[in-house]
């Protein structure tokens, strides 16, 4: 293959991460040691513009240059996609697919799939972009005669690699791709009959009448939590795997379980049928609920783990809860803020044992006003734990799974869900944000493996656990000033004005008048005008997006979001710091004992460790999509624009329920750019214009582990299919 730049960026492309070092380029190309001089100098061009970079001898393509390269070749493709149209010539610009089993051609000239013989030529894939000719077949049906492969775009797939006679290795990709198998072109140990995962490098080249072949590159069959890449993520953003020894020595003196001691001031709570509601999979439980009514008024239990009588000041347990600030959850795992012993063990509110706790008790009248309101140290034994599924399942079809011992459980979950709409309909009245944006819902096998991805929104369970929190918060806050507690605040600063300007911009360019945004009011009324939008989704984000983030501080500024003045984090001790400090304060004025100041770097320091939990967490949901789309590169999906930039489109799939990436240089029908202040893309040549919302069918190409991001190819608009 001869040395040139575009060959040198074709080898970077198929060794992917894995980079490749100059001697491999040259092994690559099939040239000689002396042409070494001659691929520096066209490796130090790659580099000064910015195409690929170097690390430890080795040269990796940057990330999103494949468009800048071939950005050229692409748009000539697209024009004479154009022109054939123009000049009506049978010579046409298509993609190979691959479905029911048979190989068509869909042609990017006038959206139609045409049949063709493949004629023994076992170089093509499901993926490839070619130029063919259209003639008609002995049957009269319309049939398509590949001239040439312009495009491999899908250079590597996820799939098992096995040995067969005399050593001979094939791999066999886990989603059909027309070829069965490929042979690996370089060496693997592996004995015979036996079967590993492994992703297989294929190239962007192609020789006719030979199956694709390629490098492999095993796939550990350790834990995904294993995963360099996972390991990565928590590295940067500083959130710790394991717990020093001290603490670990120090977790070992609890006991394993509360005695009741009755001479202590704690009011006995266990005649009570408190539950817990949390998700199937949680363990550490904080909080339980329970509620009678009183006339024409509520009165609210809510119970929460009393951690600060087991995490003392000083203690190395304390030291390391600060240090951590909040637990960490990823999909099927906690990094906790507590060690398991407190965490899921001693201090979790679990079903049928006693357990330490400081309650907040609530009156409330009709309206949801709270009329009075107690906290007081009690001992609580949980009677029944409850999934949110299950409570779901009830208020949708009004069964419940039978308890022992608790045969008003129904008529109990009736009346939360009564409580938490007076508690809701109140907040909204007030200015409460009520968002309303979906969320991913990770569904595990019985070995914790991830099989499914699925949109999901607030369900009424959450809403019932959300209002009886938010309550129980914003009580405790006013408690604390009152009697001028030194606590660390939850402050939500009103948005900032220019965010404000930008977001009635973006409104008006989409034809909604806001009136004005200096309320919660006026959020909530922004929502309504956008319910029946198709925009919904990302007119709701970009709301988000102009609120100022929640922080720590030890001065009450109060809560935009919540519309309160008064508003703290009371109600998880087990994950979160700042509620540890919170019970601290009550506890030391429950029993008359001086309050202790708290630093302002304390609760600096917690906003910031909340910052990259929370980035932690959102790399890591991105990263279990990409290994789950792993194997389901050339998986053809209906999906709609979510979003833009310039070098390309967002696009949303509903199921399973991911988001990535398709380049304008795949889109093929047209020249596309993006107006930012409309929030459209424009096509040059066919004067067409997209917006959000607008469906189109996809391809799933390629996975950039370095972004962990989804990029997909462009196959035609939804209205062409």
């Amino acid at each position: 293959m001869k040395l040139s730049q575009q060959n040198v960026f074709r080898i970077l492309e198929a060794v992917g991460e894995r980079g490749a070092t100059s001697k491999e380029i040259l092994t690559a190309l099939a040239q000689k040691k002396k042409r070494k001089a001659q691929l520096r100098k066209i490796l130090k061009g790659l580099l000064k513009n910015k195409t690929c970079r170097k690390h430890n001898n080795r040269y990796y393509l940057v990330n999103d240059t494949s468009a800048v390269v071939s950005e050229k070749a692409r748009r000539a493709t697209r024009s004479s996609v154009i022109n054939s149209r123009k000049k009506r010539s049978n010579h046409f610009l298509g993609q190979v697919i691959y479905h029911h089993r048979k190989f068509v051609i869909y042609s990017y000239a006038d959206a139609k799939e045409y049949n063709f013989l493949r004629a023994g030529d076992n170089s093509l894939l499901h993926g490839d972009v070619v130029s063919f000719n259209i003639r008609q077949s002995k049957q009269g049906e319309a049939v398509a005669d590949v001239i040439e492969l312009r495009e491999r775009r899908i250079v590597g797939l996820k799939g098992k690699v096995h040995a067969e006679k005399k050593g001979r290795l094939v791999f066999v990709p886990n989603h059909p791709v027309g070829t069965r198998e490929f042979d690996v072109s370089n060496k693997v140990t592996l004995k015979k009959g036996h079967q590993v995962e492994a992703w297989l490098n294929i190239g962007n080249s192609a020789l006719a009448n030979r199956k694709p072949a390629g490098e492999v590159q095993l796939i550990s069959e350790k834990s995904l939590y294993d995963n360099p890449m996972l390991e990565d993520i928590l590295i940067q953003n500083n959130i710790p795997t394991h717990f020093p020894k001290s603490v670990q020595a120090e977790a070992q003196l609890f006991p394993n379980a509360v005695r009741v001691n009755k001479k202590s001031n704690r009011e006995d709570l266990r005649d009570l049928p408190f539950v817990t509601i949390d998700g199937a999979d949680a363990k550490d439980f904080d909080d339980a609920i329970y509620a009678e009514k009183e006339g024409t008024n509520h009165r609210i239990w809510v119970s929460i783990a009393d951690v600060a009588s087991y995490v003392l000041p000083g203690s190395a347990i304390e030291r390391e809860a600060f240090s951590r600030g909040t637990s960490t959850y990823l999909p099927g795992k906690a990094y906790p803020m507590l060690p398991e012993a407190l965490s899921n063990g001693l201090c979790s509110l679990k079903e049928g044992v006693n357990r330490k706790t400081l309650t907040c008790e609530s009156l409330i009248d009709k309206n949801g006003k709270t009329k009075t309101c107690r906290i007081y140290a009690s001992i609580n034994k949980i009677k029944c734990r409850l999934t949110y599924s299950e409570v779901d399942k009830y208020y949708d079809t009004k069964t419940i799974k039978k308890r022992r011992g608790f045969q008003s459980l129904s008529e109990q979950l009736s009346l939360y869900k009564e409580i938490a709409e007076i508690l809701r309909k109140r907040r909204i009245t007030s200015g409460f944000v009520d968002f309303h944006l979906p969320e991913t819902r990770f569904l595990y096998d019985k070995k914790g493996i991830v099989v499914d991805l699925q949109k999901t929104y607030q369900t009424s369970a959450m809403k019932v656990i959300e209002q009886f929190m938010l309550l129980a918060n914003e009580n405790v806050a006013k408690f604390c000033d009152q009697n001028k507690l030194p606590i660390v605040w939850r402050n939500h600063p009103r948005p900032l004005s220019e965010k404000l300007e930008h977001l009635k911009k973006l409104f008006w360019n989409n034809k909604i008048k806001l009136a004005s945004l200096s309320s919660g009011k006026d959020y909530n009324q922004a929502r309504e005008l956008i319910k029946q939008n198709p925009k919904k989704d990302f007119l709701e984000y970009a709301m988000l997006r102009s609120m100022s983030l929640a922080v720590y501080e030890t001065q009450r500024r109060g809560h935009f979001g919540i519309a309160s003045e008064y508003y703290c984090h009371f109600t998880s001790p087990i994950r979160r710091y700042p509620d540890l400090l919170v019970h601290r304060a009550l506890k030391n004025c429950l029993s008359g004992r001086k309050p202790v100041n708290v630093p302002e770097y304390v609760a600096a320091t917690a906003s910031d460790r909340e910052k990259l939990s929370t980035a932690a967490e959102r790399a890591s949901h991105r990263f279990f999509k990409l290994y789950f789309m792993a194997d389901k590169i050339g998986g053809i999906y209906q999906a709609k624009i979510s979003g833009m930039i310039h070098s390309g489109i967002f696009v949303e799939i509903s199921h399973p329920y991911v988001e990535g990436f398709v380049s304008f240089a795949t889109i093929q029908d047209d020249h596309y750019d993006f107006d930012e202040e409309l929030q459209s893309i424009f096509g040059k040549d066919l004067k067409t214009k997209y917006t959000i919302g607008k469906g189109l069918k996809v391809m799933l190409t390629r996975l950039d582990w370095h972004n962990i991001s989804l990029e997909f190819d462009w196959i035609c608009w939804k209205d062409r299919v």
